[in-house]
C-alpha cells in the first residue's frame, strides 16, 4: 500500500509542476490578453490573384488582412520595389489593393506583404509568387 501512495504522490507532483510551467509560459508574452507585452499577430489571406497565377505587367492584386491594429503599417513590395496601396476598411478586416509595377515583365515576382505589429515579435509577413508575362 505504501508503494501505491508513493506513486500517486509522485504523479500528482508531476502533473502539478507541468501546470505551473505552462502558466509561466503565459507570463513572458504568450497568449494572455491581460499581459501588455502579449500580441495578436495579423493574418493575411484571400490572395488575389492566386499564387503561381500568370498575370500581365501592371496587373491589380488584393488581399485581406485580419486583426490588424493599424492599417497604415501595411507595406507591400515586389522585387524590392515598394508598391503603393489603397486600403478598403471592412467590419472585421481590411482589403489591400495594389498594382504590380509596369516594368516587371517576363519574370516571376514575389509579392510580399508585411504588417508591423505593436511589438517587433508581433510582425506578420506573407508572400506569394506570380508569373508576369511579357
Amino acid at each position: 500500500m505504501n508503494k501505491l501512495n508513493l506513486v500517486l504522490v509522485g504523479l500528482l507532483a508531476l502533473i502539478n509542476s507541468s501546470f505551473a510551467l505552462a502558466g509561466a509560459h503565459v507570463e513572458h508574452g504568450g497568449k494572455n490578453p491581460n499581459n501588455p507585452s502579449a500580441c495578436k499577430t495579423a493574418r493575411i489571406g484571400k490572395l488575389n490573384p492566386a499564387p503561381l497565377s500568370e498575370v500581365a505587367p501592371g496587373s491589380e492584386f488584393s488581399f485581406k488582412v485580419f486583426d490588424v491594429h493599424n492599417p497604415k503599417l501595411i507595406e507591400v513590395s515586389a522585387k524590392n520595389i515598394v508598391i503603393p496601396t489603397t486600403i478598403e476598411h471592412k467590419t472585421d478586416f481590411v482589403v489591400v489593393h495594389g498594382k504590380l509595377p509596369e516594368n516587371l515583365k517576363g519574370m516571376a515576382a514575389r509579392v510580399i506583404a508585411k504588417v508591423k505589429g505593436k511589438l517587433p515579435k508581433c510582425n506578420t509577413e506573407e508572400g506569394w509568387l506570380l508569373k508576369i508575362t511579357e
